[in-house]
């Protein structure tokens, strides 16, 4: 492959090539400046005839550093749900407000640095019309709140087969109710690769004897 060729930057006789050095602001820049300036006959013979610019950057305010650290100023709240609190959330009405809960006699404690917009989860549904052995556990790489609305987008007669959620409505309840008869709860946030894992640890623990609403034996 043939190198390009820089295109020249056309100098007009008389002008000068602007030089442009950015630099974090000191108390000592002024001085530093005069100092390069001694050096403009050097500069000259290496460079051509040339304008020196210094852009100087301050440093960081207080009002950037206050705002980008949040934490600094708002004190860590402790919630017991895991709502994301956005405005129009289809999500955060279905999520428990609970610190723990028990699904076919194991309890599961519930993580609290999360919200439904996190990812990288594996997540419960609950039926809220049935028993508790109607569960449903799931992972997701994506924000919580987005597998959610996939489930949603199959309650209908023509999709529902493809969600376990969808699914259950159709075969137990006749398709009269919607996502919105589930709650929900994030169980772990993990790692990408042990989300598969993590499901069947959590599928496996609290099924006992029945398949809930995991339709397939999951296997590792």
């Amino acid at each position: 492959m043939e190198a390009l060729e820089e295109t020249p930057v056309p100098v007009v006789e008389g002008s000068s090539r602007p030089v442009i050095f950015p630099v974090q602001y000191f108390d000592e820049l002024k001085d530093f400046k005069a100092l390069i300036r001694t050096l403009d006959a050097d500069l000259d013979i290496l460079m051509g005839h040339h304008n020196i610019v210094f852009a100087a950057k301050r440093g960081v305010t207080i009002r950037n550093t206050v705002m980008n650290n949040r934490a600094l100023c708002i004190p860590e709240k402790d919630y017991d749900h895991q709502k994301c609190m956005g405005k129009g959330c289809k999500t955060c009405p279905q999520m428990l407000n609970v610190s723990e809960i028990e699904i076919n006699n194991v309890k599961v404690k519930l993580p609290k640095n999360v919200s439904c917009k996190t990812n990288n989860v594996v997540y419960i549904h609950l039926c809220n019309c049935c028993n508790s052995e109607n569960c449903y556990g799931g992972q997701t790489s994506n924000k919580f709140s987005e597998r959610n609305n996939g489930h949603r987008s199959k309650f209908n007669l023509e999709n529902y087969e493809l969600s376990a959620l969808s699914n259950h409505s159709y075969i137990d309840h006749n398709l009269n109710i919607g996502l919105k008869d589930f709650s929900c709860a994030i169980v772990k946030k993990c790692n990408f690769l042990n989300l598969d894992r993590e499901e069947f640890k959590l599928v496996e623990n609290l099924r006992l004897q029945t398949l809930g609403l995991n339709r397939c034996k999951i296997t590792k």
